[in-house]
Parts: structure tokens; sequence; C-alpha cells
């Protein structure tokens, strides 16, 4: 997304923090630190974007268009979304980037419905896993809407045959301190764990709409004195 969500991510992948890395291939800055990156033998998946830099600019304005068109405008969303999701993986096959898994920028693709509109294209790509963030912990947070959504795409991607990875989300009181990060790695340990890190907030300055943007900056610190502590331990 920036320079910066760049810098943080190759840094912490060189030191065994990361193994997994979504790419957004049609953000501005996606060919910083890439070639260093490809380098490092990680997975890497995309991270399909509908809601960044795109007509709609949030999840809940894409469901609610997507739940609530009429029959016309349903198709011409349906077509779009499938384009969309074309380019992408044309862009990740222009960069040299052996697409592994996918994912959605905001969970996007959870909304009802929409998976089974790129589920042809993906199994034709044989690009067979995908995120499936069900972490029942959100249930009581402001995310809830996550757990739900994906509670009830886990019986379609079993039945279509993708596969999916157990999935941890990490709260703001598991980046309190380092030994309360640790504690929720290790135990958690077994499965995706999502990060968004970066070295600083650059956001303004590259003019990029996104809520969580000095969390992210806090997440990297955490990060970093993890690796600390685990030395001196």
């Amino acid at each position: 997304m920036s320079p910066a969500v760049n810098e943080a991510i190759l840094n912490l992948s060189k030191r065994g923090l990361i193994s997994r890395v979504s790419i957004m291939p049609n953000e501005a800055f996606v060919d910083r630190e890439l070639k260093a990156l490809k380098e490092l033998n990680l997975s890497l998946g995309l991270h399909f974007n509908l809601t960044h830099h795109q007509p709609y600019r949030s999840p809940g304005e894409l469901m609610k268009a997507w739940l609530l068109a009429s029959s016309e405008k349903k198709q011409k969303l349906k077509i779009w979304v499938l384009q969309e999701l074309k380019l992408q993986i044309e862009k990740m096959e222009a960069l040299e980037i052996k697409t592994d898994y996918l994912d959605g920028h905001q969970h996007i693709h959870l909304i009802p419905g929409l998976f089974d509109e790129i589920s042809d294209f993906l199994k034709q790509k044989k690009i067979l896993q995908v995120r499936l963030p069900l972490d029942w912990k959100l249930l009581f947070t402001a995310r809830f809407p996550i757990p739900l959504l994906a509670s009830s795409l886990k019986g379609t991607l079993k039945t279509l045959g993708f596969h999916t990875l157990d999935f941890f989300y990490p709260s703001s009181s598991d980046f309190k301190s380092p030994e309360s990060l640790l504690r929720a790695l290790n135990k958690n340990a077994q499965k995706e764990i999502l990060i968004h890190p970066s070295t600083r907030n650059d956001f303004k300055e590259f003019k990029i709409q996104d809520s969580y943007q000095d969390e992210r900056v806090h997440e990297y610190q955490m990060l970093l004195a993890l690796l600390d502590l685990e030395k001196i331990n």
C-alpha cells in the first residue's frame, strides 16, 4: 500500500517473522522491495481489491450494492468483479509472481454470493487456497461481521474444493507489549496470523485513505521488540 508498509514487510520477512505476503498488484508502490521479497521464497497471494482506489469505497458500500441491486445492475456488478479479478491476476503474472492463495482487501471475498462468481476462474488458475478469517473472538468486537460471514463461506469453500488455514486475528491487547504478543503468537503458532506492519505512517504523505494507520507502526514496533525479547530469552 505504501513504501513504509513494503519496508516493514520485507524487514520482518528477512528476520523470519513473516512467511506469507498478500500483494495488491495494482497499487502504485507494488514494485518497491518486490524483487528482494521474491528472493525470500515466501508464499505470495493476491490481496483481491474492490474497495481501495475503486468505485466502492468500503466493504459495506460494496455489500449493499451487491445484495440490493436490481437484476440488471447485479449482472453488471458480477461482470465487473470477475473482470477485476482477471486484471489483478494478470498483473501478478506480469510481475512474475506465482499466486499461491487469495484473500480480500477488507475481506470483501466474504460478501455472500461473491465467491461463487470468481471460483471457476480461480480453479482455472489453480488458486485453490483461500483465506477464511474465522476467529470467533471477533464476535465480541466491532469486527463481528467478519466471523459471521466467514462461517457462512466455510461450507461453500469446502464444497467447491478450496482449502483454508486456521486463522488468528490479533487484538490491540495482544500488541500491548512484546510479552503479550509472544503469548498470543505461541498460543496460535499453527494458524495463519494476520498482521499489518509499517515502519512509519506515510499514508498522508502519499494521500492513501485507510482507517488503520498509526496502529500499523505500533504493530511493527512490537514485532521488532518481540525479536529482541526472544534474543534475551
